[in-house]
């Protein structure tokens, strides 16, 4: 929803939003695209019919399949990303929605050799609301945003999961739905699996710049 930002996402939710010449989610499916990857979901919910709009079944190179969460008032993303499960065949790369970086970050975590990990910034300043990551030779060991002086590394919303490590994830949301905790963290079930999947970072390169938009600022 990008509540945030408002006025601006009074009437596009946050994705919508113009950087420059393009939108948030055309800078992400312009990276997804040319790094070939051909399969891509969206999650809508706020102002849907708006990004269906904007973007269509198809993006360059990209086939794209939408993903209703109408419960998108009263859940967060860890949700969201559930409602996706059906279509996760070989593994998933997942991104958050209000991210834009060099396309150079996206090919290089693609080019690794991880098989489960997330893209990591160990030299920006980490900001209270920064997902804040503890690592322990480059295996992430605790995630989140309360994290306070011993974290390490800013996790910026790119993360890859195996099949094995991606069905793992999902039976970890499930048990936290059956407790009642739909508006929590992704990163919940990543702690979760972390011990099994060791979760290891992918360093951002320092030339190669990305930004996460919470606020006008």
């Amino acid at each position: 929803e990008g509540k945030r930002m408002r006025p601006l996402t009074e009437h596009y939710p946050k994705a919508l939003l113009s950087v420059g010449e393009k939108t948030i989610i055309e800078y992400l499916l312009d990276n997804i695209s040319s790094s070939g990857i051909r399969d891509a979901v969206i999650v809508v919910g706020y102002k849907s019919h708006t990004i269906q709009n904007k973007i269509g079944s198809q993006y360059k190179n990209c086939r794209i399949t939408y993903v209703m969460n109408k419960e998108y008032e009263t859940t967060n993303n860890i949700y969201s990303l559930w409602l996706a499960r059906e279509h996760i065949t070989d593994g998933m790369i997942f991104f958050n929605g209000d991210i834009i970086f060099h396309r150079g970050i996206l090919r290089g975590f693609l080019k690794s050799e991880v098989a489960d990990g997330f893209v990591a910034d160990a030299s920006s300043e980490l900001t209270d609301d920064s997902m804040k990551v503890i690592l322990q030779k480059g295996r992430m060991r605790k995630i989140g945003k309360h994290l306070k002086n011993d974290a390490n590394a800013w996790a910026i919303g790119i993360y890859k999961l195996s099949q094995k490590a991606s069905k793992a994830y999902f039976e970890e949301a499930e048990k936290q739905f059956e407790r009642g905790n739909k508006n929590i963290s992704f990163v919940v079930p990543l702690q979760a699996i972390a011990e099994r999947f060791p979760l290891r970072k992918h360093k951002i390169l320092p030339h190669y710049e990305w930004i996460e938009i919470d606020t006008p600022e």
